[in-house]
């Protein structure tokens, strides 16, 4: 399947949340025809794949983003409240 093919006549912007070894595939056309992306994290899968994004969409002006949409699930939202809220006790951060 080509995917530039009728990229002239889509939207202003595309999501794409294939898996992540797919992006690059789906990216570089949308970016390539100035389509913005919002892109499903992770943004690939090697470096390479990564630079040649983020490359294509320095050179053409057309945005890209990585998107987590977890952000504004409704579970995750009621958590942030009730952390706030005190409802755990203390909240400790860690990586």
């Amino acid at each position: 399947m080509r995917f530039d093919v009728g990229l002239a006549s889509a939207q202003d912007a595309v999501y794409v949340a294939t898996p992540s070894y797919r992006h690059r595939e789906f990216v570089i056309p949308a970016l390539e025809a100035g389509i913005h992306v919002l892109l499903e994290k992770t943004i690939g899968t090697d470096e390479a794949d990564c630079l040649a994004m983020i490359e294509a969409s320095r050179r053409t002006g057309a945005r890209l983003m990585i998107a987590y949409r977890l952000h504004c699930e409704p579970g995750t939202l009621d958590m942030i409240e009730r952390v706030h809220a005190g409802n755990f006790g203390e909240p400790r951060l860690f990586t």
